[in-house]
């Protein structure tokens, strides 16, 4: 008579509440970062949605350190600073899209 709601709950409210259907994938490129685990999708309405994982999705070794997440897209550049064991979803309104994504 208890409840117990699992991490992954939380992890999967992440995608779930702000990759709506109809988006699409987007490439990322994480070859200058630490971070391994990131996502990113063009919603219908604009927007870009960027799912980043500071962990390790095994659970085994350390999580790496506080990480910076540099996002750029065409002439627009944002930084997400993120903290260790932690997953950030961020929803950007972009002034103007890349012709690659229209």
């Amino acid at each position: 008579s208890a409840l117990w709601i699992s991490p992954m709950y939380f992890h999967l409210a992440h995608w779930a509440k702000y990759v709506v259907p109809g988006s699409r994938v987007l490439t990322v490129d994480t070859s200058g970062s630490e971070l391994q685990e990131v996502a990113a999708f063009l919603r219908p309405d604009g927007r870009i949605v960027v799912v980043a994982l500071c962990d390790r999705l095994d659970g085994h070794g350390d999580p790496p350190a506080n990480q910076a997440l540099r996002i750029v897209i065409g002439d627009w550049e944002v930084q997400l600073d993120m903290l260790s064991s932690s997953i950030v979803t961020a929803v950007l309104d972009v002034p103007s899209l890349p012709t690659v994504f229209a």
